[in-house]
């Protein structure tokens, strides 16, 4: 794992997949245009919820005298995908602090640097692991009432989390995972792709396949079970705004329009932003997730009230 040194709370010291994206600065300027430096807020990485099933979060301080509404939660994608968005969550998370926001991105159980090599993932641990860092944002921003941001598999889970002493008045959607089951099946299927790609195997490796790996994670049997059950077509969303971000068509998503427009609480909207990500396409795999777009539109939302 690619790693270097991160300054903790208080005295303690540690290795962190945290600072090893830390070579280019989260809060760099997204136009198209070249990046200028700016005023960079805190950042506090640190573990919380407490020493059997320690986490690992990172707090985005808001840049200071511009605290402009409810702190931030992000909920970041699972698997190989967690991997590609890594540095593009970051850029979300400081351009958001810059903008006056707090914001704490968090990693899983068995992701990144939190507790877990992933045999015990599931959905429902996931969806603790979301409830835990709800009640650390809430504690460190000193406001209970927050808005999350999901992408991929993290914007499916993100929908369905219910809080105790936290509130979620707004949810964004960042090309979220509609059926899960359907997206097992594509990691499936990209899993048996990478091994008989002639670019990655001078022999190729269709053998190599096992029930409980995906693309080098840990699929283990209970976390596919509970995630083949979930969808985000015709359930209630009772959130003051729900913004959904795709830079996919499909009939999935289109379904998944027509289920917010109807079921959503509050005010609904839908942007498409023209910036491909290639979650479905073999060559990208391995690729870092470049989406300056969808990181400004989803900036200019939250900042801007959701109007």
């Amino acid at each position: 794992m690619l790693n270097d040194v991160g300054n903790f709370d208080g005295d303690h010291t540690a290795v962190t997949f945290e600072t090893a994206f830390a070579g280019r600065p989260a809060y760099a300027n997204l136009s198209d245009s070249a990046e200028q430096p700016v005023p960079q807020p805190g950042v506090r990485p640190f573990f919380f919820n407490g020493t059997q099933k320690p986490l690992f979060g990172a707090y985005y301080e808001p840049f200071a005298g511009r605290h402009a509404g409810l702190p931030v939660l992000i909920c970041p994608a699972t698997g190989h995908e967690y991997v590609r968005c890594y540095n593009t969550i970051r850029k979300l998370c400081g351009r958001l602090a810059q903008s006056g926001f707090g914001v704490l991105k968090f990693d899983y159980c068995g992701l990144g640097d939190s507790y877990g090599d992933g045999s015990e993932a599931d959905v429902p641990e996931f969806r603790e692991n979301i409830r835990a860092a709800a009640a650390e944002l809430a504690r460190r921003s000193g406001n209970s009432e927050i808005t999350l941001v999901g992408l991929r598999f993290g914007a499916t889970l993100a929908a369905g989390v219910r809080f105790e002493g936290v509130t979620a008045r707004n949810l964004v959607l960042w090309d979220p995972v509609v059926e899960s089951a359907a997206y097992l099946a594509s990691l499936r299927e990209l899993h048996q792709a990478c091994l008989v790609d002639s670019i990655r195997y001078r022999k190729l490796q269709p053998h190599r396949t096992t029930e409980t790996e995906l693309l080098g994670f840990r699929y283990p049997a209970g976390l596919q079970a509970s995630m083949s059950q979930l969808s985000l077509l015709n359930k209630p969303f009772p959130y003051n705004n729900c913004y959904l971000l795709s830079s996919v068509q499909s009939p999935a998503g289109d379904a998944l329009i027509q289920s917010l427009s109807r079921n959503t609480r509050g005010r609904f909207t839908h942007e498409f932003v023209q910036e491909s990500a290639g979650w479905d396409d073999v060559r990208q795999v391995e690729s870092a997730l470049a989406a300056n777009r969808a990181v400004a539109a989803i900036s200019a939302k939250i900042a801007g009230g959701f109007v």
